[in-house]
């Protein structure tokens, strides 16, 4: 069995880049959700509008990887965003953090959706229009505020995000009536 065939039937992974810490201004590209290799994964990707990185937690974390010592030595390394720039939220529902992935996942929804109800309101043929070939979100505006936090036995930070719809999709809008 040659290369080309062992990636064949192989699934393409997206290109985006986590979010840093600091106030962003997204537009939504894609929703979707999919059976990754550890389990049920759901995914966000954004194009950057505007965008300012937490310069002391930027400068921390550089610090405390090169030293190879404190909570953000076993961290990502932050990049900076740029209008233009395809960053991703992700959340995996496995592994020892499952359940808090639909706690974060649903307070995404509940901003993206809060003109029009909350998540609670979505039934199985309505969040289809989010994730699926439809993308009923896309070129919605959203304000995120990302705070780094040290996870509960302090051997790394992990960024949490605050939502906010600025602008809802063209779609949203007209499905509002």
């Amino acid at each position: 069995m040659g290369l080309f065939d062992k990636i064949k039937g192989g699934r393409v992974s997206g290109d985006g880049v986590y979010m840093t810490p600091g106030t962003h201004i997204l537009r939504v590209k894609e929703m979707k959700e999919f059976e990754g290799y550890g389990g049920e994964v759901f995914v966000v990707e954004f194009e950057v509008v505007e965008s300012n990185c937490d310069e002391e937690a930027f400068a921390e974390q550089r610090r405390q990887k090169e030293a190879g010592a404190g909570p953000y030595s076993n961290s990502n390394i932050y990049s900076r965003h740029k209008p233009g720039d395809v960053v991703s939220f992700v959340q995996k529902f496995s592994g020892k953090n499952a359940d808090v992935a639909a706690s974060v996942v649903k307070t995404f929804v509940n901003s993206l959706v809060r003109p029009f109800g909350t998540a609670d309101d979505l039934g199985p043929d309505e969040w289809a229009q989010f994730v699926g070939p439809n993308q009923m979100a896309r070129g919605a505006i959203m304000k995120c505020q990302g705070m780094d936090k040290a996870t509960r036995d302090g051997s790394k930070m992990v960024t949490r995000y605050r939502w906010e719809l600025m602008e809802p999709s063209e779609a949203m809008s007209n499905a509002a009536g």
